[in-house]
């Protein structure tokens, strides 16, 4: 049974309008462990995982991924997810960079509660 999402904040319970219960198998001895993840770490995951060696940038996620960055250092430092980023040029409308990221933890999606397939 996997477990339920539930977002802490400031000691209150409240339920997120968007829910991922993930399995992640980077631990090299066949124990996989689940991470809970709520809200645009929800939806941020489940772009990266649905998209696989696609990848993800912000501006294939912006109508709701606001701070794309933000959502992946949490993803990563917080959750322990291994995502890269690689630049990639852009010429239009102006010439300039941007990230592309890839998830390369072993993930699969338990439940998804809220997110759009």
């Amino acid at each position: 049974m996997a477990k339920a999402c539930v977002k802490i904040n400031g000691g209150r319970v409240s339920r997120s309008r968007f829910n991922l219960t993930i399995e992640v198998d980077d631990n090299h001895d066949g124990k996989p462990r689940l991470e809970c993840l709520t809200g645009q770490f929800a939806r941020t995951a489940e772009a990266l995982i649905r998209n696989g060696d696609r990848g993800v940038t912000s501006l294939e996620i912006s109508t709701w991924a606001l701070r794309t960055s933000h959502y992946i250092f949490v993803l990563r430092h917080k959750y322990g997810l291994e995502i890269e980023t690689v630049m990639e040029e852009h010429h239009q409308p102006v010439e300039g960079r941007h990230g592309r990221y890839f998830l390369r933890s072993p993930c699969r999606i338990v439940e998804n509660r809220g997110i759009a397939a």
